[in-house]
């Protein structure tokens, strides 16, 4: 779990400090919920460039995602604004990932 958390910056401080068995309990806003679903939803859907590098999520299956996860018309416009924001942040994340691994 260490790996998967450090893969997305989390602060080695705090990764060194985790005891999941002590606090297994992940807190979060119930309106983060509805995007996270779908960003999940979403895991096989990444777009990559020729060179490998991960471009982005897959927009067609991201609209099918979120209709098939059943979010209200009146919601899909700041669930879309969440989703890319969490997309960037991802792509941030797997860049400084692969910087600090090395070839």
């Amino acid at each position: 779990m260490a790996e998967d958390l450090g893969a997305f910056g989390v602060d080695s401080a705090i990764l060194e400090n985790l005891e999941p068995d002590k606090d297994p309990v992940f807190h979060m806003w119930p309106g983060c919920i509805p995007v996270l679903r779908v960003f999940l939803g979403l895991g096989t859907q990444w777009a990559y460039y020729p060179s490998g590098v991960i471009s982005g999520l897959n927009y067609q299956s991201a609209q099918v995602e979120i209709e098939m996860q059943g979010i209200d018309p009146a919601d899909r416009k700041q669930l879309w604004f969440d989703l890319k924001t969490m997309e960037h942040a991802a792509i941030e994340a797997l860049k400084d990932y692969a910087e600090r691994s090395g070839p």
